[in-house]
């Protein structure tokens, strides 16, 4: 886990953590205390992430408008896969995707909203020139890149997730050690969805091994 927003720790840290302990990856929050990811002095370690291909888990935080939710606990509820949202979508539309090709970040429950509103955010793209800013291809194009964890257990929302970025990007999750978490309940929902024998491979662990290669 890197310790941002310190970014010459975070780049330390990554280097001792592949270099010394032999890890593969990094996880960071969805923001940074109320930072956006896309906040160019955080742009190093992205930077150095794409370079030594290494996998990218983001997992949410306490979204911008927190203060919405502070009842009902909201922010578990649905405010927190806002923030897997607004992280992916301002990685993508600030460039950052275009000027780092190897960033494939995973984004842990099944993507948040972004499979139910893919059609939606590549409309916003054609038609509003702020969108436009910083890439030149739809943003579907680079979400594509991003893996996506099954941890959602709700299978309409699964197959959905499936039908729009197929069985290559999907991953096994747990959200462990959260209350929500169940690697036995992500198990077992797969047996529900439609896959072949070879799609739910990919899912369980080829994907995963190619991902932390």
């Amino acid at each position: 886990h890197l310790p941002l927003p310190h970014v010459d720790a975070a780049l330390d840290e990554l280097a001792r953590g592949i270099d010394q302990l032999g890890l593969h990856g990094v996880a960071i929050g969805g923001n940074v205390l109320q930072q956006p990811l896309d906040t160019p002095a955080f742009a190093p370690v992205f930077d150095e992430i794409n370079r030594r291909h290494l996998a990218l888990f983001i997992h949410p935080m306490a979204p911008c408008g927190i203060e919405a939710m502070q009842e009902y606990d909201l922010a578990a509820a649905v405010g927190y896969l806002l923030d897997t949202c607004l992280a992916a979508l301002r990685l993508v539309y600030s460039g950052t995707c275009e000027r780092c090709p190897n960033l494939q970040p995973i984004l842990c429950h099944a993507g948040g909203y972004l499979p139910f509103q893919w059609d939606r955010i590549d409309t916003s793209f054609r038609t509003r020139p702020e969108a436009r800013r910083h890439i030149a291809r739809p943003p579907s194009e680079y979400l594509r890149r991003f893996y996506y964890d099954n941890a959602n257990y709700h299978l309409p929302a699964l197959r959905c997730t499936l039908e729009t970025v197929g069985a290559e990007r999907l991953l096994l999750g747990s959200d462990y050690p959260f209350a929500i978490g169940d690697i036995d309940r992500t198990v077992r929902v797969l047996d529900a969805l439609p896959l072949t024998a070879e799609q739910r491979a990919l899912i369980e662990y080829q994907n995963a091994q190619r991902l932390l290669r």
